[in-house]
C-alpha cells in the first residue's frame, strides 16, 4: 500500500465522529492488504513446472565398417556404406511410438515391427531398433540422404497411420517433410553419457544421450547419408 493511499485513509478516520466509522476505516485497510497480495501471489511465477511433460531420450549410433570407432549419429553427415546404425529409446511415461526409415518414395517401418505383431504401444523402459544387440546395414541411398525418424505421442499419431495403410509415392513424400520440418523445431539437450550399448562385434561402447520434453506429439528426426 502507498503512503498516499495511508495518509488519505488517516485523514478521513481523523475526521470521522465516531467509533463505528473507525473500524469501518481498519477494516478496509485489512481486505485492501489481503487483495493486494493475494493479486501479487496470482502472478508470481510458478515454483514446478506444469504436469503432463513427457520426456524422451534418445541415441542414435553408427558402427562403420571393418571394425571402425562407432560414433553417434549427426543429422546429414555420412557414413561408408556397410556401416550399422542402431537407434535406441526411452520415454518416462506410456505412450505411442514409430520408428520410420525414408528412402525416396519408400517408407519403412522399423517399430513397430509388423513381423512380431507389435501395436506400437511403449512404456517407461529401454527400446533398441531393430532391437538389442541388433544393428540395420547402411545401403546406398539418394542424393537427398535417407530420413530416420520417430513419433512419439499419446496416442497413435493419425498421419503415420493413414501413410502406412495407403503408402502411395505422394503420401510418403509428404508425411516426410512434415516430419523433417517438425524434427528441425525440436532443440534436445545432452544427458551425457548414460549407459553401454553391445555392438554388432560383441563390443560394449558409450553412449552420449539426448533428451526432449513435450506435452504432446514429439518427433525427433535423422538425416542419413552414405559414400562409397
Amino acid at each position: 500500500m502507498t503512503p498516499s493511499i495511508l495518509r488519505a485513509l488517516g485523514a478521513l478516520s481523523g475526521r470521522a465522529a465516531g467509533r463505528g466509522l473507525l473500524w469501518t476505516v481498519v477494516t478496509l485497510i485489512v481486505q485492501l492488504v489481503l487483495v493486494v497480495s493475494g493479486w501479487g501471489r496470482m502472478h508470481e511465477s510458478p515454483a514446478a513446472p506444469p504436469r503432463g511433460f513427457r520426456t524422451l531420450d534418445t541415441a542414435v549410433v553408427v558402427q562403420p565398417p571393418f571394425g571402425g570407432e562407432p560414433g553417434a549419429v549427426v543429422s546429414g553427415e555420412s557414413w561408408p556404406e556397410h556401416s550399422q546404425i542402431q537407434l535406441n529409446f526411452e520415454a518416462n511415461s506410456d505412450g505411442w511410438t514409430a520408428v520410420l526409415w525414408f528412402s525416396g518414395d519408400r517408407v519403412d517401418t522399423l517399430y513397430p515391427d509388423p513381423d512380431l505383431d507389435q501395436s506400437g504401444f511403449t512404456g517407461g523402459g529401454l527400446y533398441a531398433v531393430p532391437g538389442p544387440g541388433q544393428w540395420l546395414q547402411l545401403t546406398a541411398t539418394p542424393p537427398e540422404g535417407d530420413f530416420l525418424a520417430l513419433v512419439h505421442s499419446p496416442s497413435a499419431d493419425p498421419r503415420v497411420v493413414a501413410t502406412l495403410e495407403s503408402p502411395t509415392p505422394r503420401a510418403v513424400r509428404l508425411l516426410r517433410s512434415q516430419l523433417e520440418a517438425e524434427a528441425a523445431g525440436w532443440a534436445p539437450n545432452p544427458v551425457g553419457v548414460q549407459r553401454y550399448l553391445p555392438t554388432a562385434d560383441g563390443r560394449a561402447i558409450p553412449v552420449s544421450w539426448e533428451r526432449t520434453r513435450s506435452i504432446g506429439t514429439l518427433v525427433r528426426g535423422w538425416t542419413v547419408k552414405t559414400e562409397r
